[in-house]
């Protein structure tokens, strides 16, 4: 770490006693003159936390804060390339247009402290039109819009991520020249739960869940995973919103006190065909105020009406929202026979080879764990589609089939996920379901970066192709 960093960041686990501050707190901090630094901004269409800095001091000033960004920011691709406009994309961002400005408005809900930067607060954004139009294909705004059908039928959804990741004792620079192979990760030998690795790794991952909770992204429980380098934090329930927002800094958190470590970590899916990949498995639950309406009492399952038909509307949206859950060409590597991965369309109860596991034992934990989506998915989109599924059922009370039981993983009759992006992206286009509850805007921008992405890997010459072909070629 730099020593600014450094020294932000042990005061912070000198007081890990105390409750990070609230967002009043913060902006209080902002006033007196505590913080000197904000930091704007919010997700992209690829997962990046595009952002700008700005003084404590303006940003405190300002009626509504918040700042103005180029429309630059929704051409780019993953690798910071604009992407050219669409054979027949009216709107696209282009320089024929000459990115125009739209306004970053910050939810000051969001405010937090960062403990691992010198006197810096952070604050999550959406984002307008310069004459007032939401911009549609923000995905906090497609979660928004799927959440306010919700409360239109008195509902509220609360959702807990389960993130994998992998840390590697690179930085960026070394991983880059040595061209993203054969890097070092945290530990070579898997030992999922080991108690031992974990203790060898205290000095980081208990770091980075002091420096998470110091943003108040709480973590429940940790514990190294099954592949070489990884890790597991589980973050508790919130109100869906706000998971997402937690979802969103987690990641960035752990990226960024990895990178101030000199390590690097990834969220990368799927990163060799011999290693687990890393999930983002959903936990969900739906409530009336203090009530579940998951959980029947009387039912011997437990599963109430607006449960079945939220599984199975769930279930009737699996295959069509893949592009959702696997939002790169690498991503669909990740699945296959006990991998952990949902790849079936298929639900049922406490068995991990299905892809959508309903555990309804009781009123306060019922829940359905949705695990198709990998941890490089878009945790906005993620959970705004989970939940546009589950609301097409439950508007169109749509009836659940029979319980899956046994090894899915074994049976060949079972629909699967589709086996690449390219194949995925036409019936997440073509879906009335994504198009009614995501947004037509939404639904064809994203499809023509999910296209891009698609090109672009098709364009490479791989390793594999190099050892298979070069000589006999």
């Amino acid at each position: 770490m730099e020593r600014q960093e450094t020294a932000a960041f042990e005061d912070s686990r000198r007081n890990g006693g105390s409750a990070p501050d609230d967002a009043a707190a913060v902006m209080e901090q902002i006033r007196s003159g505590d913080i000197k630094t904000v930091i704007v901004g919010g997700c992209d269409l690829s997962s990046i936390y595009r952002a700008k800095r700005m003084p404590a001091e303006r940003f405190a000033t300002k009626s509504v804060p918040g700042l103005e960004f180029s429309e630059y920011m929704w051409a780019m691709d993953i690798d910071d390339f604009p992407q050219p406009t669409p054979e027949g994309f009216e709107g696209w961002p282009d320089w024929k247009t000459g990115f125009g400005d739209i306004e970053a408005r910050a939810d000051l809900q969001t405010l937090r402290r960062v403990p691992w930067l010198d006197r810096t607060a952070m604050v999550l954004c959406d984002y307008y039109h310069l004459d007032g139009r939401e911009y549609e294909a923000s995905p906090r705004q497609v979660l928004r819009r799927v959440l306010q059908r919700y409360e239109a039928h008195g509902l509220e959804p609360r959702m807990a991520p389960e993130l994998e990741f992998i840390v590697f004792k690179e930085t960026e620079d070394s991983a880059i020249a040595k061209g993203f192979r054969n890097l070092e990760p945290l530990f070579q030998r898997p030992m999922a739960y080991g108690a031992m690795r974990a203790t060898i790794d205290e000095h980081l991952i208990g770091d980075i869940v002091e420096g998470l909770r110091g943003i108040r992204v709480p973590v429940e429980a940790w514990n190294p995973e099954g592949a070489s380098g990884q890790y597991e934090l589980n973050i508790p329930h919130a109100a869906a919103l706000e998971a997402a927002d937690v979802g969103f800094l987690f990641k960035q958190g752990v990226k960024e006190i990895c990178a101030l470590r000199g390590m690097t970590a990834t969220f990368m899916s799927k990163l060799s065909a011999d290693d687990f990949g890393s999930s983002l498995h959903v936990h969900q639950s739906v409530w009336r105020q203090d009530d579940s309406a998951f959980f029947d009492q009387s039912r011997d399952d437990g599963m109430s009406d607006l449960l079945r038909h939220f599984v199975a509307g769930q279930l009737r949206t699996l295959v069509p929202f893949s592009p959702i859950w696997m939002p790169t060409p690498p991503s669909f590597k990740r699945g296959g026979a006990y991998t952990a991965a949902g790849t079936t369309e298929t639900w049922g109860g406490d068995n991990k080879t299905l892809s959508l596991r309903v555990l309804a034992h009781d009123a306060a934990t019922c829940r359905i764990e949705h695990r198709v989506a990998g941890a490089d998915a878009n945790i906005y989109l993620t959970l705004a589609a989970m939940l546009a599924g589950g609301l097409y059922g439950i508007e169109r009370e749509l009836e659940l089939p029979p319980a899956y039981e046994g090894d899915a993983y074994a049976d060949p009759d079972l629909q699967t996920m589709p086996p690449t992006l390219d194949e995925a992206i036409p019936a997440f286009e073509q879906s009335e379901v994504a198009n009614e509850y995501l947004g037509e805007d939404f639904v064809r921008r994203y499809t023509a970066t999910r296209r891009w992405e698609v090109e672009q890997a098709r364009l490479q010459i791989t390793d594999y192709e190099l050892r298979r072909y070069l000589v006999r070629g």
